[in-house]
């Protein structure tokens, strides 16, 4: 079974985890971790979000670039990620986009999901 971690990956995050794994000699990849590979995935269509996801049977390496990822960082509930405290501005600012962003799109598709769900529009 995998372990992982979500983070948002800002250049902090970033250099924390690469020196890390370099530190403890961990092969880092951006996709498709076997063996004792870790992979260390960003930017999905851009978004500054990513994971560090292993299926080795040894975690040591792993666990070394949670505590460093987690090092100075604080994890946010709403978002389920860890988030550096020096960029905890640089990552609000980013998820209120992204969140403003999101609702437009359901405000745009709602005429729609209630077409294919056989329901009627519902008056707010």
């Amino acid at each position: 079974m995998g372990r992982q971690i979500q983070l948002y990956v800002c250049p902090l995050m970033r250099e924390a985890i690469v020196s890390e794994a370099k530190r403890v000699g961990a092969k880092l990849v951006s996709h498709s971790a076997a063996g004792a590979d870790i992979e260390f995935s960003t930017n999905f269509g851009g978004s500054p979000e990513g994971r560090i996801w292993t299926e080795a049977a040894d975690p040591s390496q792993y666990l070394a670039l949670c505590r460093a990822a987690k090092r100075g960082a604080a994890y946010d509930r709403e978002a389920k990620l860890w988030v550096k405290r020096a960029s905890q501005e640089e990552f609000r600012a980013y998820w209120v986009a992204r969140q403003k962003s999101l609702d437009e799109l359901v405000a745009r598709n709602r005429k729609f999901y209630i077409e294919v769900l056989g329901g009627r529009p519902v008056k707010p």
